[in-house]
């Protein structure tokens, strides 16, 4: 052999050593032509010369051209290193590291079951069961019951304002709901209907309420409702009006005649006025024996509290000659030492009751309770005005009432010297479980 033959031989046999490591023979290769799991005898196509470097990172080099354009190699694991083209991953072959961008594995990260350089055969990561979020607990029946009654559509002649005061996360995920009514069943010198009903624990009972206070602490949402005024079936041709008349400065109780006019007959239900929402608390104004055409009211938020005033009219009364007297009461809502705590101020209808309704478990407790006047039950009133609605002139139920331990409540007259012989604190004073008339 020649020593040129000889140079040349070696040469070839240079070649061939190293296309075997890089390509191998047709028989056992499986050119990769889509995405895959990673097989050892897999090859894959390299779209661009690539200089191979020992460690996955752009700089030293050290083998120019170590793959070329057009070949199809074998990964022997992948890693992650420097940023090249756009790709963090690079690829082991035949020793030494390239870049992942320029050979197509049909993936932008890591080929699956691929090994890890340096950390042996990948090995198959189990998909971990995603832990499926427990839904919160469902609203109690009660609870929704009290929320549509307080937020709901309306039916004919009711009144309805909603606010959304700044929410309260310190105090219990409850509704609290104030309810005033009358508890007898007619009322207003027999022309009106009353109530008719005594304290209730129900969440739904706007029907049977005068007005209703609602407010939900944990999202602020607050509404106030009057009810329409219902005209007694057996209206008679003449009524007594109940009236304040003076003598030496001393007021003192009267009745009128006042005679029931036709049309009225002829109408069952009157719409309740509408409400004028006040923007400061002072605005809420008593229109005792005056006319006015609106109810008015303010609700606001008072420490973690809830607070409001209202001044209301009977729709009926108010179109007498002398109009009628207004119910004229503030309220203050708080919770204290684990419970609601409710104090009322003003003269107001002979019954007050308010309650707490759980979200969750529906626990409906009773935080405050003021039955009628029994002076206002008493003669004359219980002839003409059954309904004891004398009872809400600040003449006879100026009363200063705080929620008990028993869900009832304790009340201080306000009233002058004079009055204070004829009502007494203890009439307006109620128990958990003492019935409204």
């Amino acid at each position: 052999m020649s020593r040129i033959t000889g140079r040349a031989t070696l040469a070839v046999l240079a070649a061939t050593t190293t296309s075997l490591a890089l390509v191998p023979a047709t028989a056992s290769a499986a050119k990769v032509t889509s995405l895959r799991d990673w097989k050892p005898a897999n090859t894959y196509y390299v779209r661009a010369d690539l200089d191979g470097r020992a460690a996955p990172r752009l700089e030293p080099r050290a083998k120019v051209n170590h793959v070329k354009a057009g070949q199809w190699i074998r990964i022997t694991c992948q890693t992650t290193g420097q940023v090249a083209y756009g790709s963090k991953v690079w690829i082991k072959t035949g020793g030494l590291y390239v870049p992942d961008h320029y050979v197509k594995t049909y993936t932008d990260g890591f080929i699956p079951k691929a090994p890890r350089c340096g950390k042996g055969p990948a090995t198959p990561t189990p998909t971990p069961t995603p832990t499926p979020t427990p839904a919160p607990p469902a609203d109690s029946a009660t609870f929704r019951a009290a929320v549509a009654d307080a937020y709901g559509p309306v039916s004919g002649g009711v009144r309805r304002i909603e606010r959304t005061l700044p929410a309260s996360t310190t105090v219990g995920d409850d509704v609290v709901v104030v309810r005033w009514f009358i508890p007898n069943r007619l009322a207003g010198g027999r022309l009106l209907k009353g109530d008719g009903r005594g304290f209730s624990a129900a969440p739904a009972m706007t029907s049977r309420s005068r007005a209703v206070l609602a407010w939900q602490p944990r999202t602020g949402r607050t509404s106030f409702t009057v009810t329409p005024t219902h005209l007694a079936f057996d209206l008679p041709d003449h009524i007594w009006i109940p009236e304040i008349r003076r003598k030496l400065g001393i007021p003192y109780p009267w009745l009128r005649r006042f005679k029931v006019p036709a049309s009225w007959k002829r109408i069952n239900t009157v719409a309740a006025l509408p409400l004028d929402v006040k923007s400061r608390e002072g605005d809420v104004r008593s229109t005792d024996l005056r006319r006015r055409g609106t109810n008015e009211v303010w609700v606001g938020r008072s420490g973690s509290g809830l607070r409001a005033k209202v001044s209301l009219l009977n729709s009926v009364t108010n179109n007498v000659s002398i109009g009628a007297w207004s119910v004229d009461q503030t309220v203050a809502i708080e919770r204290r030492g684990g419970r609601w705590h409710v104090r009322v101020r003003g003269g107001a209808y002979p019954a007050i009751e308010a309650q707490a309704i759980a979200r969750r478990s529906g626990a409906n407790v009773a935080a405050f309770r003021r039955r009628i006047d029994p002076a206002m039950r008493r003669r004359p009133f219980t002839t003409v005005d059954p309904g004891g609605g004398a009872g809400a002139l600040e003449t006879f139920s100026d009363f200063d009432c705080s929620s008990t331990a028993t869900g009832g409540s304790r009340c201080d007259t306000r009233l002058g010297r004079i009055m204070r012989r004829v009502v007494r604190s203890k009439d307006y004073s109620s128990t958990r479980s003492g019935r409204a008339e």
